[in-house]
């Protein structure tokens, strides 16, 4: 028998090392209380870096049981979750999105063996190839998720995911305001949302257009998911001079537009964004537009 290339489909062998010129996209994220959480990075045979969080990991599990004995392998503590209250504002949360599915768990995963990553990658993960790693403890963090993957539980590393772009702030035609300069942006003229030769996909102005071409009559809502909303203590829309002008909708019935705080588990989402945009630059106000 002689050893030779992987054939047609095969993933390569799965090599890593520690190479200090990956760095993750910031040093750390703020996470709740306004603890800092350590990031750490990898970097694939494309030359894509992924940041991750160094001292956290996302698990899935079956049940309370297996949650129990994952907690007690790798000695972690249970930080957050998916669950949300059973109603925010006047809107009722359905019964299967209160009970939490996935867990955000603490952990230290310096003193992991790094003897199995190879295997557990393989059996696990099946990927290969070679993974430069930012420090060990980020090897050490994978070892640890690749082991427990390949025996069967579902688990990942908690991503530090950066904003891409900052929207521009729109407000409908004929709805102006005297907090914004101009009165009104007309947003079917906005690139990032008319999908033109800009680049953008978005087709956001098209969509509008066809549903009232189409007597498209209903309102559905849409959930922004992002960091750094102007509003003040309350949740209510604020003017801060650095965010610019808040321009969410309040629902009928509801006291200030409907939001929800992941970090601090709480109705009142505004405040700073917690991490940066691409190559580090600053963007605040990020999910103000």
């Amino acid at each position: 028998m002689t050893a030779g290339c992987p054939g047609p489909g095969q993933p390569k062998d799965f090599e890593f090392y520690v190479d200090q010129r990956v760095t993750p996209v910031e040093p750390s994220r703020v996470g709740k209380g306004g603890v800092a959480r350590p990031l750490e990075a990898v970097q694939d045979d494309q030359g894509k870096t992924t940041s991750f969080v160094a001292n956290e990991v996302l698990v899935r599990p079956k049940d309370d049981a297996e949650l129990a004995s994952f907690l007690s392998r790798v000695h972690g503590t249970v930080v957050g979750s998916d669950a949300l209250p059973a109603q925010v504002g006047h809107v009722q949360i359905p019964a299967k999105f209160q009970k939490a599915s996935t867990y955000t768990v603490h952990l230290d995963a310096s003193a992991f063996p790094l003897d199995g990553f190879k295997t557990d990658v393989s059996v696990g993960l099946d990927v290969g190839g070679t993974s430069r790693f930012s420090s060990e403890l980020g090897a050490h963090l994978l070892a640890l998720l690749a082991s427990e993957a390949a025996s069967g539980m579902d688990v990942a590393p908690n991503l530090a995911m950066t904003p891409a772009t900052v929207n521009y702030l729109s407000y409908p035609q004929d709805n102006a305001d005297t907090r914004w300069p101009t009165g009104f942006t007309d947003v079917f003229q906005m690139a990032p949302f008319s999908g033109d030769a800009s680049g953008s996909n978005s087709g956001v102005a098209a969509a509008m257009s066809y549903a009232a071409m189409r007597g498209v009559t209903g309102r559905v809502r849409v959930a922004i998911i992002d960091g750094g909303f102007d509003l003040d203590a309350a949740g209510m829309p604020a003017v801060t001079g650095t965010g610019g002008v808040s321009d969410y909708a309040i629902p009928a019935g509801e006291s200030k537009p409907l939001q929800w705080d992941t970090l601090d588990d709480d109705d009142t989402a505004g405040g700073r964004n917690p991490s940066h945009c691409s190559g580090g630059s600053d963007c605040p106000w990020h999910g103000n537009g």
